[in-house]
This record gives C-alpha cells, sequence and structure tokens, in this order.
C-alpha cells in the first residue's frame, strides 16, 4: 500500500509540473499615453527637422536702349501698362533746337524742348532699376555739352538732378556730355576742363535718391585714349610737387624741362594731380588768380614753356 501511495505521489507531481511548462506569461500591455510618447521619440529620430529656406530676392535687371533722330520707338515711359511712342527730333543744319516727345495713346504730344543744336543722344533706361528715364545730352554751340536727366508722367517732364562733382548741390544740367553706359547702370561722362591746358576729362556717375551723381571716390580724370592725345607739359622752372611712394606722401620738386601729364584734379580745385614721364605720381597745389592759375606764387604761364588752352 505504502509503495503505492509513494508511486501515485511521484506521478501527481509530475503531472502538475507537465501542466505549469505549458502555461504562457501573461502579455505585456502599453497604456495609450506610452504610446504616444514612443512613437514622438521615433518620429523626433527618423524625421529631423527641416531648416527654412531663405527666400532670394532677386535684383531687377538693368536695362536700357538708344534712340534714333525722328524714329518714335513705343515704350511705357510711365509704367502705367500702356505704349507711349517716344521721340527726338533734330535738324540737320541746327536752325532749330531739339525736342524730346512723349505721344499717349490718345494721339496727344508732349514734348521738352532743349537748347541743343547738334550731337543729340537720347537714352531710355531704369538708371534707379525701378522707374524709366530719359538721359540725354546735346551741343549747344561750339562743344558746349549740356546734358539732362527727365522723368515723364501724366502729360509732365520732371527734371532730375544732376551733380557736376561731391563738393556742389545737384542742379538741372550737367555741362558734359554722356560717353557710354555701362551694365551696371553707372554712366561715364566727359567734358573739356581747363587746367594747365584744355584737356578731355571723365567720370562715372550713378542714380541716387532720384539725382545723378559722381560715384564714391571718383574724380574728373584725363585718360590717353584711342579718339584724343594727350600731350605733355614741360616745366621752365623747378615746382614744388608731392609725391606719392607707396602710398606715403613726400615732398619734392619737378626740375625744370621735366615733362608731365595731367591726370586728375580735386573738387576743390586747389589739387592737381600728375605723371611725370619717367613714371614718377603726384600733385601739385593750385590757387586761382583771375583768369589764372598759381603754383605757390607764380603764374602758370611762368611755370611751362607751353599750356595747350583751346581757343
Amino acid at each position: 500500500m505504502m509503495k503505492f501511495l509513494k508511486k501515485f505521489a511521484v506521478f501527481f507531481i509530475v503531472l502538475v509540473l507537465l501542466n505549469g511548462c505549458g502555461q504562457t506569461k501573461p502579455e505585456a500591455t502599453v497604456q495609450p499615453e506610452q504610446t504616444e510618447k514612443i512613437q514622438e521619440e521615433i518620429t523626433e529620430e527618423k524625421l529631423p527637422e527641416e531648416e527654412p529656406s531663405e527666400m532670394t530676392e532677386e535684383k531687377p535687371l538693368f536695362s536700357f536702349i538708344e534712340l534714333e533722330n525722328a524714329v518714335p520707338v513705343s515704350f511705357d515711359i510711365d509704367l502705367d501698362g500702356e505704349m507711349e511712342k517716344v521721340a527726338f527730333y533734330e535738324t540737320e543744319t541746327g536752325e532749330f533746337p531739339t525736342a524730346v516727345t512723349v505721344e499717349e495713346t490718345d494721339g496727344v504730344v508732349y514734348d521738352f524742348t532743349t537748347e541743343f543744336l547738334y550731337e543729340t543722344r537720347v537714352f531710355i533706361g531704369n538708371f534707379d532699376f525701378e522707374n524709366q528715364y530719359l538721359l540725354f545730352n546735346g551741343d549747344v554751340a561750339s562743344a558746349d555739352y549740356e546734358s539732362y536727366c527727365l522723368r515723364y508722367a501724366d502729360g509732365q517732364f520732371e527734371i532730375c538732378g544732376m551733380q557736376e562733382n561731391a563738393l556742389e548741390e545737384a542742379g538741372s544740367v550737367l555741362y558734359a556730355y554722356i560717353d557710354m553706359i555701362n551694365e551696371d547702370g553707372t554712366i561715364v561722362f566727359k567734358k573739356a576742363m581747363d587746367y594747365l591746358g584744355t584737356w578731355i576729362a571723365e567720370r562715372t556717375f550713378v542714380m541716387k535718391d532720384g539725382a545723378i551723381v559722381p560715384c564714391e571716390g571718383s574724380l574728373w580724370e584725363i585718360h590717353d585714349t584711342e579718339t584724343y592725345h594727350r600731350p605733355s607739359i614741360k616745366t621752365m622752372i623747378d615746382i614744388p610737387v608731392v609725391y606719392m611712394e607707396n602710398g606715403v606722401e613726400k615732398a619734392g620738386s619737378l626740375a625744370a624741362q621735366t615733362e608731365i601729364y595731367i591726370t586728375a584734379v580735386t573738387d576743390d580745385d586747389k589739387v592737381l594731380f600728375i605723371t611725370a614721364i619717367d613714371g614718377k605720381e603726384g600733385c601739385i597745389q593750385l590757387s586761382a588768380k583771375d583768369y589764372e592759375w598759381m603754383i605757390e606764387g607764380t603764374s602758370e604761364y611762368d611755370c611751362f614753356e607751353y599750356l595747350p588752352y583751346a581757343g
């Protein structure tokens, strides 16, 4: 009997153990808030934030056209969405002054009459990269050039300011002629200047705040070009000069019989830049007396052998 009970007990224990091995562990449950948190962590890890892209504003393009005498051009000169006809008329004989005209779509013609007799040039361009302007020049007598800048709207011509140098206020006219217009909207003007002779000088201008003004740091400069021969002038006496050596000013003198070229002049008419025939660069101090230039109290005519003044 005892043996039977022992066998039954062993059999029961084995059966219990076998049933226990067949059980599965209860599944872990995840609360809703835990699911959202996990999803946020995955999103942050796999989807990095995109950097905001900077919007680059395109700069307006500069453009211009040059008109031909007595050839009207259709152009929206006042930016009202309608095409006006813009023209200028210069007589071949110079008998009548040149007129710049704008014909509206209703046939009404508005004109701006100049004193130009010869060599008129008229340009239309957005010199401030926003509005359209009429820029033109002409000869009123014998190589006496004038330049104007106009803005047209509603049958009216508004005269824009023209500033000849950095020390003067802008006026209505620039006593120079247009040499070229650059792709960046700057304008090169040329004119005759009388400093120890008559020279053709040039300077670059730009439109700023509705006026044509010299580019910052520019001067009226005299260059050797294919169309103009720049002669040298020769000293008769020793002349005080300030040389520029490696950017440093150094007092010196031009010996008699030294050839020099005039290269530029300051806006106050007090300093004349020169280049000696040997390549040295410097400047001469000027002062005005009546109709002559003086150098350290000596007349210009007593300083140089020949001064090539026009006329």
